[in-house]
């Protein structure tokens, strides 16, 4: 059976990978955004030649060339890291991990995930990781009811519920659903970082971590004059356009800006 996921994500939290697909995504709709607007009604000046140091915006502008190389290198290493397959596409997803006829008798069905093309299976995960079928690690056990016995001090006409009993069938098909997952999650690595996959992806999360670095330079730098101004609303076009929730104290700051650059001194 083909692998019916392109990648897993161990916490609902979004993950760099997944900040990687949105940036894919986003580089086809960037000029259809709200931010596209604002900077064709406000387009940055040219700024290849070094700039004059009694500039308003100086450092701003500095800051904006470091950024455009950062993005630069950041897009040529997610470019890189596309080259290169990942192993979850190559490789056969294990049978032992999609549904079985028994499992709904075992108590273990219910733990399985839908894929995108709507078949069932169980995604594990990692250890202390949030996914349903992660009980799976754990003893699997049932409940057993007999009727009371003296020692339980109950009513003679009570039923008495023992919960813990060991449950062998249960145990040894999820054992085989661990396994097999195990394997498939260590077989992956190894592809992955034998064929320079994962390698790749170290490099871009590097270069995205400088890129942001960046960023958060250019949003606490304060902005003199429309310039400024303006590079900052192109942070803001970025962050939408990437999907990320814009800052609302980005925002803020360019509407005083324009508001104090269109009000006339005393």
């Amino acid at each position: 059976m083909r692998n019916p996921f392109r990648r897993q994500v161990e916490a609902p939290a979004p993950s760099l990978r997944d900040r990687a697909d949105t940036l894919r995504a986003s580089l086809s709709r960037r000029d259809v955004t709200l931010g596209a607007a604002v900077v064709a009604a406000v387009p940055l000046p040219v700024m290849a030649a070094p700039v004059a140091a009694d500039h308003p915006d100086a450092e701003l502008i500095a800051l904006w060339q470091r950024w455009e190389e950062a993005r630069r290198i950041e897009r040529a290493a997610l470019a890189r890291w596309d080259t290169i397959p990942n192993a979850r596409d190559l490789i056969d997803t294990p049978e032992a991990l999609s549904v079985q006829p028994d499992d709904d008798a075992l108590g273990i069905a219910n733990l399985a995930d839908v894929t995108h093309d709507g078949r069932l299976w169980y995604c594990v995960g990692n250890p202390g990781s949030r996914h349903r079928a992660s009980v799976l690690r754990e003893p699997r056990r049932r409940n057993r009811i007999r009727p009371p016995v003296p020692s339980d001090n109950l009513p003679t006409n009570a039923w008495a519920v023992v919960s813990g009993e060991p449950w062998p069938e249960a145990q040894a098909r999820a054992d085989a659903i661990v396994a097999a997952w195990d394997w498939y999650e260590a077989e992956t690595a190894r592809l992955n970082e034998a064929s320079g996959h994962d390698a790749a992806e170290r490099e871009w999360q590097a270069c995205d971590g400088e890129l942001g670095i960046a960023e958060d330079d250019i949003m606490n730098t304060q902005a003199r004059n429309l310039a400024g101004l303006t590079i900052k609303a192109r942070i803001a076009h970025e962050q939408d356009a990437r999907g990320d929730r814009v800052s609302t104290d980005l925002l803020f700051e360019i509407v005083r800006g324009l508001v104090a650059l269109d009000t006339p001194t005393a």
